[in-house]
């Protein structure tokens, strides 16, 4: 009955208004946005995870030479993190991305990423 009360309201019984609804889609980003802003935004979204330099530039378009000096400057700055790492036990090391508030990615054997840890724990 909640999808009913979420897609067609008037059909839905009563006391089905708790239902709130649903937002619909991904959220996208501006296309005004600098390739600095667009950047950090596909790493805020990507969480503990991080995100690998040649995703950046496959969603949002920016050379991947641009991308690496983006990713210096805010490395630098202090606001991310960034580790050459596997996401797999199979594959080439590429230069991933995580914001700072995630902490200290923690990289195995062979250069696989294990995870994200706060140092301050």
């Amino acid at each position: 009955m909640p999808i009913v009360a979420q897609t067609q309201p008037d059909l839905a019984p009563a006391g089905s208004e708790q239902f709130a609804e649903q937002p619909k889609g991904k959220r996208r980003l501006s296309k005004n946005l600098t390739d600095e802003e667009r950047m950090i935004s596909y790493i805020e979204a990507a969480g503990a995870s991080g995100i690998a330099a040649y995703e950046i530039a496959n969603k949002g378009k920016i050379a991947r030479d641009r991308v690496a000096i983006i990713g210096e400057m805010f490395e630098n700055m202090g606001t991310i993190r960034s580790a050459v790492v596997r996401t797999s036990d199979r594959g080439r090391k590429g230069t991933r991305y995580f914001m700072r508030k995630y902490g200290q990615p923690v990289i195995g054997e062979g250069g696989r990423l294990l995870y994200c840890r706060d140092l301050a724990i």
